[in-house]
């Protein structure tokens, strides 16, 4: 189901300015490491870019809107500074990089997801991860519970949460066919407790939701990316299930579209509408949302580690 973001407040960009993690070029922005770059090709669009951020003429910015949500989503841009507060796209921006900086801090740990990747995983250690993924996913009922409750939200906010909610709660479903594959007993997952690791990532999500719909959306920016890959057989995590572990395709499948319906339905794109839905947050706010969402990388790579 795709989400209904015109049930939330959008605001729009003011004085946007490269991030500090780019080079503004002629033609467009890189990395500082020079392994990304954002180009433009088309004369149309350069010259708006040109417009906005050489000449500082804000009137360009609705026709670059597209180009600045692209740019914002992947921490390319912030704000001029304001005695109002944070802007939402510095929050965005500084959500964004503090995200990618502790999942490559986690990935250089030798945890479960990467002996999958690199094919180390035996396959009752494969099963057993497999059975935590389960119970994660069976638990989005509760967990997005924590922030339809939450006594703050104006009517069109908890409308939109609860669709979420109601979208998540049967997705546990896609574990049927490969634990039938794997002779696991799904009705006895079914209505067996957490696993401890499991149920203590799921109990922050709840508290998380309960305390802020801005913090919770923030850790959404992790939990529902879309593939690292266009194919599966490409995937880093499903990829090897597929080739070294010889799962059949059709027991891989569904979770392989998992994650690409976040991308079909727009799950990918919560977190920058949630937070795009304030204008402004003060440092404190921030600093929550920031501690919020390195402690949750913290406890999903906890669960993870088999």
């Amino acid at each position: 189901m795709k989400l209904n973001f015109s049930l939330l407040a959008k605001h729009s960009y003011q004085r946007p300015v490269i991030s500090e993690h780019y080079i503004l070029e002629e033609n467009g922005i890189k990395s500082q490491d020079g392994n990304i770059e954002l180009k433009f090709d088309d004369p149309e669009e350069l010259d708006t870019f040109r417009k906005v951020f050489f000449d500082r003429d804000f009137s360009f910015i609705d026709q670059m809107e597209e180009i600045l949500d692209l740019m914002a989503t992947n921490g390319m841009i912030r704000e001029e500074a304001s005695a109002l507060g944070k802007s939402w796209v510095d929050v965005c921006h500084d959500l964004f990089h503090e995200m990618n900086s502790e999942m490559a801090s986690q990935n250089q740990n030798d945890n479960f997801v990467r002996k999958i990747v690199e094919a180390r995983a035996s396959i009752p250690e494969i099963i057993e991860w497999l059975k935590r993924s389960f119970y994660y996913t069976r638990s989005a009922f509760t967990h997005i519970s924590g922030v339809v409750e939450n006594k703050l939200l104006i009517a069109d906010e908890k409308k939109f949460w609860e669709e979420f909610r109601a979208d998540e709660m049967h997705h546990w479903k896609i574990y049927s066919k490969l634990f039938e594959f794997l002779k696991v007993d799904l009705e006895g997952l079914k209505n067996s407790a957490n696993h401890p690791a499991v149920e203590d990532y799921v109990n922050y999500l709840h508290a998380t939701g309960q305390e802020s719909m801005y913090q919770y959306a923030a850790l959404l920016y992790m939990m529902e990316k879309i593939p690292d890959a266009e194919e599966l057989a490409d995937d880093p995590l499903y990829g090897p299930l597929l080739t070294h572990y010889h799962f059949p395709e059709e027991t891989i499948l569904p979770l392989w579209n998992h994650t690409n319906y976040n991308g079909e339905n727009a799950h990918n794109d919560i977190w920058f509408n949630i937070l795009r839905s304030r204008a402004v947050y003060s440092g404190d706010e921030v600093q929550r949302i920031l501690e919020r969402a390195r402690e949750h990388c913290r406890l999903c790579y906890v669960w993870n580690r088999c």
